[in-house]
């Protein structure tokens, strides 16, 4: 997902809105949210944070925070690779995902950057890291 658009209150609906669809259409027991290493004091970070907590409260949801570096070294076992090396990393668990890794080089490459992170992140969760 993203929400490209200046900081506002529609673009905290919209987002909430999009991570409650999701939630909805994927019948989610949990919600897994990538975080900076050093969290912002930003108010719209605040904001952001704060709403997906009462999202997840209303809908009885652990939400679960967890940052690259905890990703890294949960899948990696160190938090000192690059997200080239993560990826191909992924490869060994996940063949399916080689076709993108190709991809990451074209103009689509956060996207396909993030689509590697959020696979190790579940696996993460799902072994119980």
């Amino acid at each position: 997902m993203s929400f490209p658009k200046k900081w506002s209150a529609e673009k905290l609906d919209s987002i909430i809105n999009a991570i409650q669809k999701w939630i909805d259409n994927n019948q989610a027991t949990s919600v897994v949210i990538k975080i900076p290493d050093d969290l912002p004091v930003s108010n719209p970070y605040i904001q952001l944070v704060g709403a997906i907590n009462v999202l997840c409260e209303q809908r009885d949801i652990q939400p679960i925070y967890k940052t690259l570096s905890e990703i890294k070294e949960c899948y990696c076992n160190t938090k000192d690779v690059n997200k080239a090396e993560l990826a191909k990393q992924l490869l060994n668990f996940y063949p399916e995902l080689e076709p993108y890794i190709e991809k990451k080089s074209c103009t689509n490459k956060l996207h396909y950057e993030k689509l590697f992170e959020a696979t190790a992140c579940a696996y993460c969760i799902q072994n119980g890291a």
